[in-house]
């Protein structure tokens, strides 16, 4: 440690290539406590052996080795990107995922720009993800609708005034994550209309197998706790989609009138 904290205090040029060696490998390397001389006969010619080490110095150069990547995107785009993906994933998940890998590595190396005729430019991605989302959307509503799997229960249905099934509101945790849904029974036996929610947006799921996994983790969680669930997370009411600005029906997660009719 006594060499390598030696070395550190040579000049910034050895700091910062020792830095990024000495990171890889795990070994810290501290910033002198303060502005002091150091004892370096082999380096010094074999002088008096005394070297002047600047703190001050030492911390720039040890700082400028591991200044952070900027993003050039501001937190709109960075949302907005996101929430695409997180779209597109929900459509097509191998998509999704060369759609992250790609927005992850071009982030990484801190190369977004705000040329749009660069190979890294924002809006020139953000362009490409809401195509490749309008696509799947389009596919997904030509896509026949299936009945789904056998799964054990059903949802609760609330009916319209002409007696037509609407939609229902849920928060349940999928692999982890927790996930936003309003659920529409059809008029046949287990046919569902499933939304997931992404910000205010909601977005259709087409894959039986997937419509299955959610209807099974509700029923499994309890339908009821799961419309409640969303109302507190979301301040919308579980039931009717409205928001909620009583302080009791934002705890309860529905409000008072859907309460009475459950």
């Amino acid at each position: 440690m006594a060499t390598i904290a030696r070395n550190y205090r040579r000049n910034a040029h050895t700091a910062r290539f020792l830095m990024a060696f000495h990171t890889a490998g795990g070994v810290a390397v501290d910033v002198p406590a303060e502005d002091s001389t150091y004892e370096t006969p082999e380096h010094n010619g074999g002088g008096d052996g005394m070297v002047e080490i600047n703190r001050g110095r030492v911390a720039e150069a040890i700082g400028s080795a591991v200044a952070p990547v900027r993003d050039a995107r501001s937190e709109g785009q960075v949302r907005y990107m996101n929430n695409l993906i997180a779209w597109i994933t929900e459509k097509d998940q191998a998509a999704g995922d060369a759609a992250r890998a790609w927005t992850d590595g071009v982030t990484g190396a801190g190369k977004w720009s705000y040329d749009k005729a660069d190979k890294f430019s924002i809006s020139a991605w953000i362009d490409r993800l809401k195509a490749k989302n309008a696509e799947l959307n389009e596919a997904a509503k030509a896509a026949p609708v299936e009945a789904l799997p056998a799964v054990d229960g059903a949802l609760p249905v609330k009916l319209d005034k002409s007696g037509k099934p609407m939609g229902l509101y849920y928060a349940v945790d999928i692999e982890g994550t927790t996930k936003f849904y309003r659920i529409k029974p059809g008029r046949k036996a287990d046919f569902y209309f499933i939304d997931v929610q992404a910000s205010d947006e909601f977005h259709s799921i087409r894959n039986v197998g997937t419509k299955a996994a959610i209807v099974k983790a509700i029923l499994d969680a309890g339908a009821e706790d799961c419309m409640r669930r969303y109302g507190q997370l979301l301040g919308h009411c579980g039931r009717c989609g409205r928001t909620l600005t009583d302080e009791t029906s934002r705890s309860i997660g529905i409000g008072p009138d859907c309460l009475g009719k459950m």
